[in-house]
């Protein structure tokens, strides 16, 4: 048998009074690394080793197989109940030595040391489920009918599901919805774009919008920032398709869901190890500043008045590939921090920039 070595290291306990105690732990070997959760109780450490596939990806990491798993967390409390949203993702050579992923959810009531179901935290399951097919056949579906074939996207189903502070993701099984890439496809929506924000799930992100910026943050995407290359983003986040070209620029976007609507931008043939010029979202919630919610008015009350403006006829726009509207620039230490606005004076988009 193959010789290998194992490190288990302990990242995270999260004890919650009265509840379950949850551990992040590290497997590795020289050929792959897999991050999972156990439980303090049997019974519930079975649940979430079986239910998320973290034993057969152990199993297949032992035997030598080219793995890699990780697992994300999401801790919440709603009603005085405790709740734990897991998700586990692995992918390597887990299909007869072929390339795959899997990705598997699951919600657990900390309080009970159980499995919670969806219609345990959402107060309507049916409007829930109306709000999901409607937002993807009229949001979602436009957009991905142009590179890929998304025409088993709904209805949506609602069995694997990961909640996060500020959204949630629907997991689709492979054969429905697949990248290119050959990952599992998946949608991310955010909570206020399915009005859900009073559900009392999400939670408020922390900084300030100008002090992010600042750093080469946009205030709700902090994966990512300036001080990234493009090469690095794309190795994280996977390519999504050809990059569309802009005014003295290149427009990149990613496979990654949570970043579904941001727009990574290059100059005119940049090497992919340069920088980058500039990060632009079309879906953000900046402390209460939402994309196609709020108004200028309401962005100019929170942020204060902008260094400049100008406006954006439609050729315009359609160079920049971005609504037409206007905008204003605020300057945010060393770069810009440029908001958006469509005819309405709503807000379409936030970008910074250098």
């Amino acid at each position: 048998m193959r010789k290998f070595l194992v490190a288990l290291l302990l990242l995270m306990t999260v004890c919650l009074s009265a509840g379950a105690e949850l551990q992040m732990k590290t497997e590795k070997t020289d050929r792959g690394q897999i991050t999972y959760v156990t439980a303090d109780d049997d019974a519930l450490n079975e649940l979430l080793s079986s239910h998320l596939g973290i034993a057969d990806a152990l199993i297949l990491l032992r035997s030598g197989t080219e793995i890699t798993g990780k697992s994300d967390l999401y801790l919440f409390e709603k009603d005085g109940v405790s709740y734990a949203s897991l998700r586990f993702i692995q992918q390597g050579k887990i299909r007869f030595g072929r390339y795959g992923q899997t990705v598997e959810t699951v919600l657990i009531n900390l309080t009970e040391g159980s499995e919670a179901s969806l219609d345990s935290v959402f107060s309507d399951m049916d409007g829930l489920s109306s709000r999901l097919d409607l937002y993807v056949e009229e949001t979602v579906l436009p957009q991905l009918n142009t590179y890929l074939d998304a025409a088993e996207l709904l209805p949506v189903p609602l069995e694997n599901i990961y909640l996060s502070h500020d959204g949630l993701t629907v997991h689709y099984p492979s054969d429905r919805f697949s990248f290119f890439s050959g990952n599992s496809g998946a949608v991310e929506i955010k909570y206020f774009e399915l009005e859900l924000e009073n559900e009392g799930i999400g939670a408020a992100g922390e900084g300030d919008v100008l002090t992010l910026a600042a750093e080469g943050k946009l205030f709700g995407v902090g994966q990512v920032s300036l001080d990234m290359t493009l090469e690095s983003v794309l190795n994280a986040f996977g390519g999504l398709n050809e990059s569309d070209f802009i005014v003295n620029g290149e427009i990149y976007e990613v496979e990654e869901p949570s970043l579904r609507g941001v727009s990574f931008i290059m100059a005119r043939d940049a090497d992919t190890g340069e920088r980058l010029k500039g990060i632009r979202s079309q879906r953000l919630d900046m402390q209460g500043l939402k994309t196609g919610v709020s108004t200028r008015k309401e962005c100019i009350n929170a942020l204060g008045k902008p260094r400049g403006s100008a406006l954006l006829d439609p050729d315009t726009a359609e160079s920049y590939r971005i609504a037409e509207g206007m905008l204003d620039v605020y300057t945010a230490g060393e770069y810009d921090l440029i908001l958006y606005y469509d005819v309405n004076d709503v807000l379409s988009a936030v970008e910074i920039a250098r």
